[in-house]
């Protein structure tokens, strides 16, 4: 179902959000739905949260805390036109906004004949059956506080009126401020109120990535997992949106399992609350139903029953979508947080916190760091692997080999690396290689055909071959506590044909300037392998992934100490292992080679002062290569512009000769502007002792004679 969807959409931006615009402009909806002709059509009663449109709370407007109304779309619709209406007579219509949000259409007996004026087949032809939209209709200011959907994807409709969605990607939820209060299964809301932001109180917030999109009549948008969103209704209009949520089993029967989980830590913390601490008053109105019953234990036995249950797919490959699609979707552009903030005047400045004590420890046990663990402990004791990311420890080596289970039945138990972060496989019994990739394709989603494992240090690449693959991981020499790798390196570049050449472009992405920019530089390049990264998005430092890479490229030292000797590394191998893991010390042409060799990759280096190209791996016939930029202090890694898709390409075929020129080219054009280090007349600063230096020759000497190592260029003003 989920594979039938991502059909519709681009293969590339699987996991960004896409506009249609006009796309659905000929659908029954929207020839004919309105205001008056919901009106008309529907007579029975809608629930409409009432809410506030002038408030400088520091606080979302949550829906739990919300004033409610029942009222026919007819007295709605009246409202809205300043007419008088007794049920909104509490209400003037300049002072609160109204919205009926999130009916399910299907079980909403006043919507149920309007389902086939949506019709979703038409662009989901594998629709199943027992799908249903929801509906939404709201005035002007009506809106939905910034959350993600913890299941599926989704598709939106708008119908009529005008909507505004401020879309963050899950790389921003650092930025975002999570809570799990108020509480509603399926829902991660943030603190933050879009419509009144206090960047005093939360200031991560300008670090964040926002895609804005207005949607109108006819428009769809596709909103990729995990992303989060903020919607309002904009202008002086009402607003009518439809939208569809679709499942994505392998990945949501985890979830489940740990929503599930959740919700027995919270109604067992609001249960045991002193009266009057209002924690139930932080769930929402099912869920508050849902705590005042006996039924959430029997609930979560039952989901992890069924997550234990559930089989592992054999391939989660999704279908690639022909150049002759019927909907023109169109990826939206990353803006500067700074235009989406309301205008100063309106900003409070108070950073106060309004959460109670209670709030915050109710909040730390349902922190999503704590609900993983205790899945990863459940999911070894029931023999189902875990795709939480978190640490495994290292099992000790003495005690290597099958682990047991509670029960008594030996298992096997990895940790599993991937670009979608860590995550604990639990294999029962004497696994095969065969069982073992089954299990990394269902945690990974990386597709049977395109994956590619290592295990051990340095990482040595196994062969998933047909005939390999019934080989047990004792013969393979893979042991619990062991640590694998799940890579997919493309067979093809995604776009070598030859017409491509006119829409693209060679460019420059700058990665931050500090100790780790080739580590960040090589790792952003091989893991946008589907070249689906957003030009207009900035590369971040990844401490996590550096440290991952500082230490691979350690073990791969001391592993290998005849190629690494001290002659080549200047030091004795044991003394550069520790040297690689400081945080603060640089990369250079002996780690550029050993990243090549890991990933078997060839990384050509092009320098900006020369335009000379080092080839490391050349000698390897690696299939692909990668590009980076060196200005004689700082490495940046280059990509190709793909302008008819707005994202970047990194990875290259090595046949691909012209390349390698275009690269050149760069980097006279960047030496002509100024744009590299000259490391001998450079000025330096100590970073320790703040001693001024002048070159790389001076700071080595500095360094001789202090020990210090840390150094940054000293500008001057």
């Amino acid at each position: 179902m989920v594979d039938e969807a991502l059909h519709t959409v681009p293969p590339v931006c699987h996991n960004v959000p896409l506009v249609a615009r006009k796309a659905a402009c000929f659908w029954p909806a929207v020839l004919n739905w309105s205001p008056d002709y919901l009106a008309e059509v529907i007579k029975e009663k809608l629930s409409f949260r009432i809410g506030h449109r002038n408030t400088i709370d520091l606080l979302p407007q949550w829906e739990c805390d919300a004033r409610y109304v029942s009222s026919s779309i007819g007295d709605f619709v009246s409202w809205c036109r300043g007419n008088d209406s007794f049920v909104f007579s509490d209400y003037p219509r300049n002072e609160w906004w109204a919205y009926a949000a999130y009916l399910h259409m299907r079980t909403t007996s006043a919507l149920t004949s309007l389902q086939n004026d949506v019709p979703w087949n038409s662009i989901l032809p594998c629709l199943p059956s027992n799908s249903s939209s929801t509906f939404w209709l709201g005035t002007d200011q009506s809106h939905t506080p910034c959350h993600y959907d913890t299941y599926g994807i989704n598709f939106v409709l708008q119908v009529f009126g005008k909507k505004r969605w401020i879309l963050f990607p899950p790389t921003d939820t650092p930025f975002l401020y999570a809570t799990r209060l108020p509480f509603e299964e399926s829902t991660v809301f943030s603190r933050i109120d879009f419509r009144c932001l206090n960047f005093v109180k939360h200031p991560l917030i300008l670090s964040a990535h926002p895609r804005v999109v207005t949607l109108q009549s006819g428009d769809l948008l596709f909103v990729p997992r995990h992303w989060w969103h903020f919607v309002e209704t904009v202008e002086d209009d009402i607003s009518c949106s439809v939208n569809l949520w679709i499942d994505q089993p392998l990945l949501d029967n985890t979830v489940r399992c740990k929503e599930a989980l959740t919700q027995l830590a919270c109604f067992s913390l609001t249960k045991c609350a002193p009266d009057g601490s209002g924690i139930i008053n932080r769930l929402h109105e099912a869920e508050r139903a849902f705590a005042n019953s006996e039924n959430w234990f029997d609930y979560l036995v039952e989901c992890i029953n069924d997550h234990v249950s559930c089989p592992s797919p054999k391939n989660t490959s999704s279908p690639q979508l022909t150049s002759d699609s019927i909907l023109n979707w169109s990826t939206l552009s990353a803006v500067d947080i700074v235009d989406i903030l309301p205008d100063s005047n309106k900003l409070p400045l108070s950073s106060e916190s309004s959460e109670t004590n209670i709030e915050k420890i109710v909040s730390a046990f349902l922190h999503p760091d704590v609900i993983d663990l205790v899945y990863s402990k459940l999911a070894i004791a029931f023999g189902k692997a875990s795709y939480c990311f978190m640490d495994f420890p290292q099992t000790d080596v003495a005690n290597r080999g099958e682990s047991e289970e509670p029960n008594g039945e030996n298992c096997v138990v990895l940790r599993c690396k991937s670009g979608r972060g860590q995550s604990v496989l639990v294999l029962k019994g004497d696994p095969t290689l065969e069982d073992l990739v089954t299990e990394v394709v269902a945690s990974t989603g990386i597709s049977r055909g395109d994956l590619v494992l290592r295990s051990g240090y340095p990482p040595k690449r196994i062969d998933l071959s047909s005939e390999s693959g019934q080989l047990t991981l004792n013969e393979l020499k893979i042991c619990s506590g062991d640590s694998i790798m799940a890579d997919a390196m493309p067979l093809e570049t995604p776009f070598p044909n030859s017409e491509k050449v006119s829409s693209s472009r060679l460019i420059r992405k700058v990665v931050p300037s500090d100790d780790c920019c080739l580590f960040t530089s090589v790792n952003f390049c091989v893991s946008n392998r589907d070249s689906s990264w957003l030009v207009d998005e900035p590369i971040v430092t990844n401490a996590e992934a550096v440290r991952e890479t500082r230490t691979l490229i350690a073990h791969t030292v001391l592993n290998d100490p005849i190629t690494f000797s001290e002659a080549i590394l200047g030091m004795p191998t044991k003394d550069y292992a520790k040297f690689i893991l400081e945080p603060h010390r640089w990369g250079g042409g002996i780690e550029v080679s050993i990243l090549s060799m890991l990933y078997e990759v060839e990384i050509d280096v092009v320098d900006v002062l020369t335009s000379r190209i080092d080839r490391f791996g050349e000698d390897k016939s690696y299939s692909h290569r990668i590009l980076l930029l060196y200005d004689g202090i700082h490495y940046d890694a280059l990509a190709v512009e793909l302008l008819e898709f707005g994202t970047l390409q990194t990875i290259f075929l090595t046949t691909q000769i012209s390349i390698l020129m275009e690269a050149q080219s760069l980097a006279r054009k960047a030496k002509l502007e100024g744009q590299f280090t000259d490391l001998t007349n450079c000025n330096l600063i100590c970073v320790i002792c703040c001693t001024p230096l002048r070159g790389q020759q001076g700071a080595q000497q500095h360094a001789k004679s202090t020990g210090h190592a840390q150094f940054q260029e000293r500008i001057s003003l």
